[in-house]
């Protein structure tokens, strides 16, 4: 079964937490698919959930914004996030996507997130910006990892774009050696 939400506008909104998962009457290898598409400023507000046997896609275009948070669980569970044309993804707690397609948006880890595991980054056009709070505290990657002042990014896969990372206000760099760009790639 799949179902699909179109919100488009100023005035358009969503509030409420969203599930995707595989129901009892479903037959062997049969997925449940939510599919939300945010357009021209709308606003979402609430958290996707992906259970084994779901799927979920979201995707933010035209200034939209979505503020929460992608969870799987399960290894049949899908996300699949996009954020494009200057839409930003307010991450509220650490998530985690199969895909992410930053093309022109903001993933917005600053705040209540700390980290976000991606399985697949990609872009269409313009890649997009990673905003984060970064605190320098040495070169030990299991010293970031447990840091809850510090962002986190895991990337599986990609292909090989270039992403802008930018440094929350709240950023200390303190002892941190950047080159001149402070963009990374996967």
């Amino acid at each position: 079964s799949s179902i699909t939400a179109d919100f488009s506008g100023d005035n358009a909104f969503f509030n409420g937490n969203i599930t995707a998962q595989k129901g009892e009457r479903f037959t062997e290898g049969e997925k449940s698919s939510v599919t939300v598409n945010a357009s021209r400023n709308a606003k979402l507000t609430g958290n996707v959930s992906v259970e084994d046997g779901g799927v979920s896609n979201v995707n933010l275009s035209g200034e939209s914004l979505w503020t929460g948070k992608s969870a799987l669980s399960g290894t049949e569970a899908a996300s699949n996030v996009s954020v494009n044309d200057n839409s930003t993804w307010k991450v509220t707690a650490d998530s985690a996507v199969s895909t992410l397609k930053l093309s022109g948006g903001t993933v917005d880890l600053e705040g209540g997130a700390h980290q976000i595991k991606i399985g697949y980054l990609s872009a269409d056009g313009t890649p997009g910006t990673f905003r984060m709070d970064l605190m320098y505290h040495d070169n030990q990657l299991a010293t970031y990892e447990a840091a809850t002042d510090s962002d986190f990014l895991y990337v599986g896969g990609g292909e090989g774009q270039t992403f802008r990372v930018e440094a929350a206000p709240s950023s200390t760099a303190t002892g941190l050696t950047t080159s001149p760009e402070s963009e990374s790639s996967p």
